[in-house]
């Protein structure tokens, strides 16, 4: 039933505001400081987040405004196709766009968007564990051990490399598309698929060596 899975999914919220603490609560006018972090943090972290939190915004702007122009970004003009030249998060889109076209709070939208990424990954752990090994108690420590674990929660001020919330789904609906492939599992396999190959070129290259090291078992 849902009802597992919709109280693992409030206990992870909980956690993860927990874990930010205080930043879910002043997450409309803060970032995390990365001048103030270890390694990876300082003078390049900072630089990846104002970079990640302008790349949002600009996709955000860009998709509603004029979509065909949207790797034609404000930064070094008369430079063209300039958002091609590092990442784009368009994976992230569908959770980053709504928010900043409703607030058009940048910082409020990176916030938010990373936040929910961690939440994400909890739940969709949760949901494959569950479904693999039939405990609801095996699911939620898993998805604790994935999601709230220092390479997400440490990670907040790169979420082109944490963005990592569809892994999981990913692996479920292939499992699901290999034992019984209904055109509505191969239809969410592509788009789960192609919009976590989107929200990051690290990411994109993880996935797709799990992919490999998982074909056996989807072959089987």
């Amino acid at each position: 039933g849902l009802l597992p899975l919709l109280a693992a999914a409030v206990a992870y919220a909980v956690a993860v505001v927990a874990l930010s603490w205080p930043l879910a609560r002043t997450a409309g006018s803060t970032l995390v400081d990365p001048l103030k972090l270890p390694a990876p943090g300082g003078v390049w972290g900072r630089a990846d987040l104002d970079l990640l939190v302008w790349i949002l915004a600009w996709t955000a702007h860009a998709l509603a405004v004029h979509p065909a122009e949207l790797f034609q970004a404000n930064i070094f003009h008369p430079a063209k196709d300039t958002l091609a030249s590092s990442e784009n998060l368009l994976g992230l889109a569908p959770l980053s766009t709504p928010l900043f076209l409703l607030t058009h709070n940048p910082v409020l939208t990176y916030n938010v968007t990373v936040l929910a990424v961690v939440w994400l990954t909890a739940v969709c752990t949760f949901a494959l564990v569950r479904s693999w090994s039939g405990s609801a108690g095996a699911a939620f420590l898993a998805g604790a051990a994935f999601a709230l674990g220092p390479q997400l929660t440490g990670s907040f001020i790169r979420l082109h490399v944490s963005a990592v919330h569809f892994f999981p789904l990913v692996l479920l609906l292939a499992w699901r598309a290999a034992s019984r492939p209904r055109p509505g599992t191969l239809l969410a396999l592509v788009i789960v698929t192609a919009l976590q190959m989107l929200a990051g070129i690290y990411v994109a290259f993880e996935l797709v060596v799990l992919l490999a090291a998982f074909a056996p078992a989807l072959w089987w």
